[in-house]
Parts: structure tokens; C-alpha cells; sequence
């Protein structure tokens, strides 16, 4: 007879392996799934007592995402001004002219990292934003919310994260006529988004 407390360990060591390979898996090149991600923003308002607030409809990225070589991971990521919407018809339609996000002009809105690192229990992602014709560089902390594994092994994954940028830096320089403090100058820009094999 086969010693049961043998039989256990091998068992055991076989589900370890089986773990890991879930976890540590090769890398991944992932976009986004649109319909299960968002982009949204918001402004202070009257020195901070309230926001204005916002979102993208349309927007996508290329992911590279290597969890055991980080450094050669990679995100290039779009945002089509167009898209913008606050609720307010005539607002967005403001929006998108001059002095604000100018699509005519200006069309796309564009992330392109140049390094990935982790931060504690999350990441950074540094590189250019390019917005109104103005690129600068920027750092955005981010999480990982954890993996799915579809029956074919093809792993999704969410992510969360969140920038402060300054509008005047970028061009937004309309303010309330006679006020200094109508609209405030920090932008939060929120990403909640699932990313899926291309």
C-alpha cells in the first residue's frame, strides 16, 4: 500500500505548482475592455466647496504587462476628447471648443510610459502626457485589483489608478469673469479598467 502521508505531500506540491503557474505567469499583452472601464475626472469648484465633474466614453490602451521583468513592462494609452461628458449638453459641447480641449486642433490625448516600478503594495507608471499640444511628464500610482483565468487560460486583469495634474499647465486658462477661484487649477483624473488578451 502507497503511504498516504507521501501521497499528501506530492499532492500538495502539485497544487503549489499549480498556484504559482497561475500567479506567475508569462507576459501579458493586453488592451482594454471599454465597456467594463472608466475615465473620469474632476475640478474644485468655489475654492474647493464643490466639484465639477466628468467623463471619456472613448478611450483605449496597449498594455504590456510583465509581473517577474517589470521594468520592460509598458502602457501606451488614448483618450478622444470628443467623448467628454458632464451631464450638461451645452457644457460639453463648450468642452470641446476653445479655450478647453479644442478638438479640432487638438484630437487625441496621449499617455506613453517610459518606466514601471512598484511602490509598496501598488505601482508607478512614469511618462509623457500629451494634452492641447502640451506633453509633460507625469507619475501615476496604480494598483493591480487582481486576475481572472478564462477556461482557454487567457488572464484579465484590473487595474485602478489615479492623477493630479494641473489644468493651466496644460492650457486651460478660462476662469469665471471677475473671480479668481471659480474653477480650480488640480484635475483628479480616475482609471478603473479591466484589460483583456489582444
Amino acid at each position: 500500500m502507497k503511504n498516504p502521508v507521501k501521497l499528501a505531500l506530492i499532492s500538495t506540491s502539485l497544487l503549489s505548482l499549480a498556484v504559482a503557474s497561475y500567479t506567475v505567469h508569462a507576459a501579458l499583452q493586453l488592451e482594454l475592455d471599454t465597456d467594463h472601464s472608466s475615465v473620469t475626472f474632476k475640478v474644485p469648484m468655489m475654492g474647493g466647496i464643490s466639484h465639477f465633474s466628468g467623463s471619456f466614453s472613448k478611450f483605449n490602451a496597449d498594455i504590456h504587462y510583465d509581473a517577474q521583468n517589470l521594468a520592460a513592462s509598458s502602457v501606451t494609452a488614448t483618450i478622444d476628447p470628443v467623448s467628454v461628458y458632464t451631464g450638461v449638453e451645452a457644457r460639453d459641447h463648450e468642452l470641446r471648443a476653445k479655450p478647453f480641449f479644442d478638438v479640432k486642433e487638438f484630437p487625441e490625448i496621449k499617455f506613453v510610459s517610459t518606466k514601471v516600478e512598484r511602490k509598496g503594495k501598488g505601482f508607478l507608471a512614469t511618462g509623457n502626457l500629451s494634452l492641447r499640444g502640451v506633453t509633460k511628464e507625469v507619475t501615476i500610482p496604480f494598483k493591480m485589483t487582481g486576475e481572472s483565468k478564462d477556461s482557454k487560460g487567457d488572464v484579465t486583469v484590473g487595474f485602478e489608478g489615479s492623477l493630479h495634474i494641473s489644468r493651466n499647465a496644460y492650457g486651460f486658462m478660462w476662469q469665471m469673469p471677475k473671480t479668481t477661484n471659480w474653477l480650480g487649477d488640480d484635475v483628479e483624473i480616475d482609471m478603473s479598467v479591466l484589460a483583456e488578451p489582444k
